[in-house]
């Protein structure tokens, strides 16, 4: 089975409560990941935001960009001249020539380098490639930028930035053990009569009202065939949250 599911009522007496489905597909490892990690992630969330509405801490305010260095770096190098750009452009050029030439020589057919290969003690497989260290490190958000004004929860944010948070390191995990699962995500966090349900997927959620109406929660993430025509086999996929 690959289906893991997650109810937490009144986390840490918090009157929070969340409830996931994850709905994994290529293996246990996505899900498993998702309900260790992503869900003990927004636990504490919920804790340490809840002791801070206690504490009497106010809500500070930071800029939307909070973070983001990255713009101002690129602010403070000096335009490329008309000469750069152009071996810019050569360079590039160069290049994209270099990677059509090794798509075209890579399947190999020589009978005596096949030979070899057979001869050899042990069976090519994919290597795993190192992660790049000029990857631009996640944004740090401090938690009381997720307190509005009036002290409340911005849970919307929240799991946005946990669930794009546990995705990048789900990838990372994913690559060191060469696994290729995945898993939809389907998660509730329910504070009163306050509902607010985030979804990755195509699992979905379904409320039912006093006259027995079937009330949707969620919204598939399917692909779109004008944008696969538009970028090939591209396909990207965003979070959808709704709020009751």
């Amino acid at each position: 089975m690959e289906d893991r599911f997650v109810v937490n009522e009144d986390i840490n007496k918090t009157g929070v409560s969340l409830f996931a489905v994850f709905d994994g597909h290529g293996g246990e490892f996505a899900a498993n990941y998702a309900r260790d990690k992503l869900i003990n992630n927004l636990n504490n969330k919920v804790i340490e935001l809840k002791n801070l509405i206690a504490a009497g801490d106010k809500p500070r305010q930071y800029p939307p960009n909070f973070g983001d260095t990255e713009k101002k770096e690129a602010e403070k190098k000096p335009a490329a001249t008309p000469v750069e750009k152009k071996n810019s452009f050569r360079k590039t050029m160069s290049t994209s020539q270099t990677d059509e030439c090794m798509k075209k020589g890579a399947s190999i057919t020589d009978p005596e380098l096949l030979s070899r290969l057979d001869t050899l003690s042990r069976t090519i497989t994919r290597e795993v490639r190192p992660s790049r260290k000029d990857a631009v490190p996640p944004k740090v958000v401090p938690t009381a930028s997720y307190l509005d004004s009036n002290g409340k929860i911005n849970y919307r944010q929240l799991l946005t930035d946990e669930v794009l948070a546990a995705d990048r390191l789900l990838v990372e995990a994913a690559k060191k053990s060469m696994d290729v699962a995945g898993t939809t995500a389907l998660i509730a966090l329910l504070e009163g009569s306050r509902l607010v349900v985030a979804n990755v997927g195509d699992s979905r959620g379904v409320m039912c009202d006093s006259k027995g109406n079937a009330i949707p929660l969620s919204f598939d993430h399917k692909p779109q065939q004008e944008f696969w025509q538009h970028h090939g086999l591209l396909v990207i996929i965003h979070l959808k949250i709704r709020s009751l």
